[in-house]
């Protein structure tokens, strides 16, 4: 059986915010207008009025620390009271806001029919909100998240650190083990693997894992679901047959930022599973791959 959504949600996202442009070219009326309405939906969150308050005030900051106006120092918390949990998840810029109100008000993994899982991998962290998320609904998971950036990390860490029976550790997924060029963003959501060899500003060397060598070092033999938004890094997944073969449920999102990344490309690349779109929004799609039952034989 599903655990219970939290009461009075429906079926679809609550909030229903799309992701916004993150650019300093937008004019600064509209760009506080979308701040505006993105600070009331996470200020919602919060179970006291103090605790909205201070959640609009965070969301300000993060915003005025993107344009250079403000320092941040420490990270600023969320509060955010969620299925009978009340939780605190550090945040130090805009992006970070949007995952929150993605997790918490959009409800944006909330699915249907898994029941309730065992083992949760939550592949792309970033500062913690999906595994708090996982965390609330499925309490007696165990859960184990991967973020490479080491920014993201770092408050991943912090948010996390107060919930039972998880761990985070700093890798990428990729479809090899060893290290990978890595572009870390400011905006910690599009932080992604570079396979072109470029260097800069931005750009660092981070350890990568591959699935199943994940599976190997974490003696898993099983994983009820895997979350995984990696910045296009799942199509590198979904070109090695064995990465999800001991995997019964695999949510998160798809990246269409190339002529070859396509929905049928996806369920191409996992026959062994039933691939869903959930929502989609320009190059980005949210869904859902559920193994497909194994017809017995006579």
């Amino acid at each position: 059986m599903d655990p219970p959504r939290a009461a009075g949600t429906p079926q679809r996202p609550i909030c229903g915010a799309p992701r916004y442009p993150i650019t300093v070219a937008n004019p600064l009326r509209t760009d506080l207008r979308v701040m505006t309405g993105l600070g009331r939906r996470v200020g919602a969150l919060a179970p006291t009025r103090l605790g909205t308050a201070r959640n609009w005030l965070t969301t300000f900051s993060v915003w005025a620390s993107d344009r250079g106006w403000v320092r941040l120092r420490p990270w600023p918390r969320l509060r955010v009271a969620y299925c009978g949990r009340d939780v605190r998840i550090a945040v130090a810029s805009r992006s970070e806001v949007e995952v929150v109100n993605e997790m918490f008000c959009e409800e944006q993994y909330l699915v249907d029919g898994i029941g309730s899982p065992e083992l949760i991998l939550d592949l792309g962290s970033n500062v913690g909100a999906s595994i708090i998320f996982f965390r609330a609904r499925y309490p007696k998971a165990r859960i184990i998240g991967f973020e490479p950036d080491p920014n993201a990390y770092q408050r991943l860490q912090a948010s996390v650190a107060p919930l039972e029976n998880v761990e985070v550790y700093p890798f990428a997924i990729a479809d090899t083990t060893g290290s990978s060029a890595f572009h870390s963003s400011p905006q910690t959501w599009e932080s992604a693997i570079i396979r072109d060899g470029a260097h800069g500003a931005g750009i660092i060397q981070v350890q990568t894992i591959s699935i199943p060598d994940l599976m190997d070092r974490f003696h898993l033999s099983h994983v009820d679901l895997v979350k995984m938004d990696i910045e296009a890094g799942e199509w590198l997944v979904f070109d090695d047959p064995a990465a999800l073969a001991r995997c019964e449920t695999v949510i998160g999102e798809l990246h269409f930022d190339h002529p070859e990344h396509t929905a049928e490309r996806a369920q191409e690349s996992l026959p062994d599973f039933e691939v869903t779109i959930a929502s989609r929004s320009g190059t980005r799609a949210n869904f859902v791959a559920r193994r497909r039952a194994v017809s017995g034989s006579d």
